[in-house]
């Protein structure tokens, strides 16, 4: 019996208790876990989640989305970095597609004081904690700092349908985080593995800081260089003046009345040959008013954060509209219908100001190739799209969309 022990892996031993040390420290405070899930994009890993519940009474998801009972979301990132338009799509894609008009209506400021939290770019490790109670209400927190505070006792749920609702991220992150018990080790280990940052640069901007303190070294550095030449040339200058003046006593006598009249030489004072050229330059310089219509600060809106409620209930609105105009052109290839095959495929759609189309990418493939065909030809189809509204002031917008190929029955 002893050497059958002793065969056992000591890594396997090591994951036991790493899992079993933090299960306990999270259960604890939030219960038992449900389940965790990995979202990729690409083929990549994006962010792992893990969704936590109440012991007694037994913790159903669906009276979690309902707001009905109290849960811990915990969204690690598990990529190098994602930039803050594209974390913040997540949730409001989700959000735009699981909620009712009136939930969605009443749900827009929260959700605009959640988004805009995030300034910067998340960094690997990162992690988002949302915790919700029924009494309490919710709590957001970034790497251990509170965030979102503005926000109203029912965001959390509304994050959460986000996600898992009739209409999730994908089809495997819903079944992996809803399921009863975690199987598998390998994720949680991953999730475990990540580093713990306390570094809130995504939630709090950092290039003032930046900007402030290197003009005022150049500062410093232009002020402290004048003092030391100017110094220098005052006693430069005073041992010349007395040299000057008993030559001149001596000249004025003889000489002196002649060359006098040589001071001709000032001909050469108007040389405002120096000064010509001067104003040559500044005048090449005054027709730079070229940068200013420069609209490149518009390339940026794909990394600027909406702040109003007004500009996100419109991006909420159009996003909605764009995934009917996709939808409408979905159809279940016949042969899944024969062979009985289901799955689901998330594609990426960027469109310009005037709903042409600009590029289809595959976020989440189907293992069955023909649903991922017939998901462009739906996109393709559907272009051109609604022309991006003027309130979200872009020039190209980028959304995803999830098409489900389910049998319907």
């Amino acid at each position: 019996m002893s050497l059958r022990y002793k065969a056992i892996p000591l890594w396997e031993g090591f994951l036991c208790l790493l899992l079993a040390v933090s299960g306990q420290a999270i259960a604890a405070e939030t219960g038992q876990q449900l389940g965790a899930a990995r979202y990729q994009q690409f083929n990549k890993p994006l962010l792992i989640a893990s969704l936590y519940g109440p012991s007694s009474p037994k913790a159903d998801a669906g009276q979690m989305i309902d707001g009905k009972q109290p849960f811990r979301l915990l969204v690690a990132v598990e990529t190098d970095s994602i930039s803050p338009r594209q974390f913040r799509r997540l949730w409001i894609e989700g959000a735009a597609v699981n909620l009712s008009a009136s939930q969605l209506a009443s749900a827009t400021n929260d959700l605009s004081v959640f988004t805009s939290s995030f300034k910067g770019r998340l960094q690997r490790g990162d992690r988002i904690v949302i915790d919700y109670d029924p009494t309490a209400g919710t709590d957001v927190s970034f790497n251990g700092t509170a965030i979102a505070e503005q926000a109203g006792a029912n965001l959390g749920p509304i994050l959460l349908r986000g996600w898992v609702g009739q209409v999730p991220l994908s089809t495997e992150f819903k079944s992996s985080l809803l399921e009863s018990g975690i199987s598998d080790t390998d994720l949680l280990l991953a999730l475990e593995s990540l580093p713990r940052r306390a570094s809130l640069s995504a939630v709090v901007p950092e290039p003032d800081p930046v900007a402030v303190s290197e003009p005022a070294a150049v500062e410093v550095a232009v002020a402290a260089a004048p003092p030391a030449p100017k110094t220098a040339t005052k006693p430069a200058a005073a041992p010349i003046k007395p040299v000057p003046t008993p030559a001149a006593k001596t000249k004025p006598p003889v000489v002196m009345a002649k060359p006098a009249p040589a001071p001709t030489v000032t001909k050469p004072e108007p040389a405002p040959k120096a000064a010509a050229p001067a104003p040559a330059v500044a005048a090449k310089p005054r027709p730079e008013p070229k940068p200013a219509p420069a609209p490149v600060a518009v390339e940026a809106d794909e990394e600027d954060v909406i702040q109003t409620a007004e500009q996100l209930a419109a991006e909420q609105q159009f996003y909605q509209k764009l995934v009917r105009e996709v939808r409408h052109y979905q159809t279940v290839p016949f042969q899944a219908f024969q062979r009985q095959w289901q799955d689901d495929v998330r594609l990426q759609v960027t469109i310009d100001r005037s709903g042409n189309l600009q590029g289809i990418e595959i976020l989440k493939p189907s293992r069955y190739d023909l649903f991922n065909k017939q998901a462009r030809s739906a996109v393709e189809k559907a272009s051109p799209f609604s022309k991006i509204p003027p309130e979200l002031g872009i020039k190209t917008y980028t959304f995803s969309v999830l098409l489900d190929y389910r049998l319907m029955r």
